[in-house]
């Protein structure tokens, strides 16, 4: 493990405190990273990455469709929320943090920071609705501070990390209809859901570390 060396007045000249800040406030109080459970003990070994694919169709599509109403920003926010539970029911863990890219149609070239990360709190007794509004606010204020770079957050937050050990999450999770998962490839986490909305279904494609996981 290593601190990420880095010329911070380089990667931060001009950046707005206010997004420092925020981030800053967001990630205080030393966060958890949440992972699934490994079937093999971490070797730090290069990431070997195999996928499983699965899909949504026939009603549970419709119904969700109703739900977001066709919208590709409010599909995200509850795979977000859908992800986040699942991690949470996997870990026992209440506070929750997921990595996702930035939206691209709209900010495309235009940050520096391309992978935002998103921290909710995910309590057994809270509806899936309330739920949803949280994450929806965590992703509004997460898209408006886009701009401070993330390894800079890193380093204020004093963390160490490798090449194969990201320290503030191990699953990143994408909608290809609105992000790009080419800006995934500086972390290479261990476990990436990558949605993908077609006319008639949801496909997903889970990447995973068959070093990890079986």
């Amino acid at each position: 493990m290593r601190k990420e060396s880095l010329n911070i007045d380089e990667h931060i000249a001009g950046q707005d405190t206010r997004e420092k800040q925020y981030w800053l406030e967001k990630l205080s109080g030393n966060p958890v990273k949440n992972g699934f459970p490994c079937d093999f003990n971490p070797t730090g070994k290069q990431r070997h990455m195999k996928k499983s694919t699965f899909s949504i169709r026939g009603e549970p599509f419709t119904r969700l469709m109703a739900v977001i109403n066709n919208s590709d920003p409010r599909l995200h926010m509850f795979l977000t929320a859908l992800s986040s539970v699942l991690l949470a029911k996997y870990t026992g863990s209440c506070d929750i943090l997921i990595g996702t890219p930035i939206y691209t149609p709209e900010t495309e070239g235009k940050f520096i920071n391309t992978l935002l990360t998103l921290r909710n709190s995910v309590t057994p007794e809270m509806p899936f609705k309330e739920l949803l509004l949280a994450v929806r606010q965590t992703i509004v204020q997460a898209v408006d501070h886009q701009n401070y770079p993330l390894k800079a957050i890193v380093y204020h937050l004093n963390m160490s990390y490798s090449e194969t050990d990201f320290p503030l999450f191990d699953v990143v999770m994408l909608l290809e209809n609105i992000q790009d998962n080419k800006y995934i490839e500086p972390i290479q986490p261990p476990v990436i859901f990558s949605f993908c909305r077609k006319q008639q279904e949801i496909l997903l494609e889970i990447q995973y570390d068959a070093n990890l996981y079986r």
